[in-house]
């Protein structure tokens, strides 16, 4: 049973109904994507932080879900621990965050982890150049790492490697 003192409330009460398609959930971040193709965050100060053009070590209130600028053609979308990943209705993987894992994190991998598809230690919204030009139809994150699936079947992953969770040998795009 749930206690009485819990508040469940809707968020984005300013969207008209049904707006919502896909909600996404990290460890410390939500991402929800609406039929218009935008996306609003909450949560997580770094992970948020980077799409809404601010410094990470900026002491921010994210617990008020913000959209992220300039995004208007998403897909689908997926939130890691620290990033985020957004496809967009052209089918580009745009992804911001961190791309990295600090001790004392969860993942054995310390360092650039490349889970946002580039070398850069943070990232506001790029776009992963290796994918371009592939149909995508599902994207997936763990903590580290990322994983898309291609209309033609094929599994594309990149990021933190070091319990074998990319199924390569390599940390990027592969």
């Amino acid at each position: 049973a749930v206690s009485e003192n819990r508040s469940f409330q809707p968020v984005l009460r300013d969207l008209p109904p049904n707006s919502v398609v896909q909600v996404a959930s990290g460890s410390d971040s939500v991402s929800v994507l609406t039929a218009g193709g935008s996306v609003f965050m909450w949560g997580g100060k770094n992970t948020s932080s980077y799409c809404l053009g601010r410094d990470a070590v900026e002491a921010q209130d994210n617990s008020v879900p913000q959209t992220v600028g300039g995004i208007m053609n998403g897909r689908m979308v997926a939130v890691g621990a620290l990033h985020t990943v957004l496809v967009t209705r052209s089918d580009e993987v745009i992804t911001w965050g961190e791309n990295m894992m600090r001790p004392g994190s969860s993942v054995l991998s310390h360092g650039i982890t490349g889970q946002l598809g580039h070398d850069s230690e943070f990232g506001m919204p790029y776009v992963v150049e290796n994918l371009l030009g592939i149909e995508i139809v599902a994207v997936a994150c763990g903590a580290a790492h990322t994983c898309i699936l291609s209309r033609d079947g094929r599994v594309y992953s990149f990021g933190a490697n070091a319990r074998g969770q990319l199924g390569h040998q390599n940390s990027v795009v592969s």
